[in-house]
Order: structure tokens, then sequence, then C-alpha cells
């Protein structure tokens, strides 16, 4: 009866991998396109409105790659790595430099994506990823709520 049992487990476990790769597929589609911060906090400090508006934190991404700009003087370049078989969902920057990675957390709800990752895009060993999305003057992390573009009013 145990060996019956074995190819069963064995197809579970099996399908599980593919709903895990699935659901990175899905969120890399759905996170397809241009966002525009609504919140950032860094190191428990929020920016106000005003520079939010003043300095606007846009992404851009298009297949694997994440474009970030800071307002219209800096700009960055990653390629993208996203893993939704975790909690959270993992997501890893590559910055040009070889080894040089960024490891964050992400989630996509409601047509929010919320990014958490250490300030400035430091690059950072897996082991300094963030746990939880929240920042404290302790926890080098840095957040950001980004709505798309197109959702976003004129005002």
């Amino acid at each position: 009866m145990g060996a019956r049992l074995s190819p069963v487990i064995g197809l579970i476990l099996f399908g599980t991998c593919f709903v895990f790769a699935d659901d990175t597929q899905t969120d890399s589609k759905a996170l397809q396109g241009k966002w525009v911060a609504v919140m950032a906090e860094e190191m428990g400090d929020k920016a106000s409105d005003h520079e939010l508006k003043r300095k606007p934190t846009i992404l851009e991404i298009t297949d694997k790659k994440l474009v970030i700009s800071f307002g219209k003087d800096d700009r960055r370049e990653f390629s993208m790595e996203l893993d939704a078989s975790t909690d959270p969902k993992h997501i890893d920057l590559h910055h040009a430099e070889p080894n040089s990675v960024t490891h964050g957390i992400y989630k996509l709800e409601d047509g929010i994506f919320t990014l958490c990752v250490e300030h400035h895009l430091h690059p950072n060993g897996k082991e300094d990823r963030p746990v939880e999305f929240r920042t404290d003057k302790n926890s080098k992390n840095a957040g950001l709520k980004l709505l798309r573009i197109d959702f976003v009013k004129k005002s």
C-alpha cells in the first residue's frame, strides 16, 4: 500500500511546483507596465504627498527588466526575478555589476503593487531580505506602494 501512495504524493508535489510557477508567471504578467509611487517610506520616514509629486518615483516593468526613476535625474535599471512560491513573495533585482543583487519582497493585491527592499536599493545578502512590509529606523528597509499610471487621477 505504501508503494502506491508514493506516486500519488510525487504527483501532488510535482503539481504544486507548477502552481507556484503559474503564480510567478501570473504576477510577472500582471506587473508589466508603468507604476507610480503613491506612498514611499524609508527607514521609518514617510515621504509627503508634496515630495511624491515633486520627485515622482516611476517603475517600468517590461518582461524581466525593471527600470526605476526617482524624478528626472536618477534612473536605474535591473533585471528582475520573482518567486511567488514564498510568503511573502520574493523579488530579486540584479544590478549591472556581477553578483550584485537587491533582495526584496513584494505583493500585488487589488491593483496595488507593494515593494519592500533595502533603502537606496543597496545590494544585500539573501539573509538581509525583508521579512515583512514595514520600515523603521533600525531596519534599513524602504517601502513603496504603487499604482498603475493609468489608474492615477490627473490633478
